[in-house]
């Protein structure tokens, strides 16, 4: 995701973002990251997810885990579609709509 900066340089971003998904316990002790790697893991259900990526606007509620000076924290928040990562050429119903599918047909 390549940007031009104000100053007429260009910043190469080639950072990856993955999505991850996974059943989980309401422990979230469990959780062992890094938090110089990840900002945190965001719980989401998985229809209301694809709803909302399949209207490409909107909000939907989660729940934000997060560790900060090694302890870990519970926020419900509200996330907004544009929170959802998407590259130029690529939409977000392409992008995560095949792995919400099979994860709504799992359960």
């Amino acid at each position: 995701m390549d940007r031009p900066e104000k100053d007429g340089s260009v910043f190469r971003d080639r950072a990856f973002a993955n999505v991850y998904c996974f059943e989980i316990a309401d422990d979230e002790q469990e959780f062992k990251f890094d938090e110089t790697e990840l900002l945190g893991l965001v719980k989401l259900d998985a229809k209301d997810t694809l709803d909302l990526l399949k209207k490409e606007s909107g909000s939907i509620e989660g729940t934000v885990i997060s560790l900060k000076d090694g302890v870990i924290s519970r926020e419900v928040q509200t996330i907004d579609f544009d929170r959802f990562l998407v590259n130029p050429g690529e939409t977000a119903i392409t992008k995560y709509g095949t792995v919400l599918e099979k994860i709504i047909s799992l359960t």
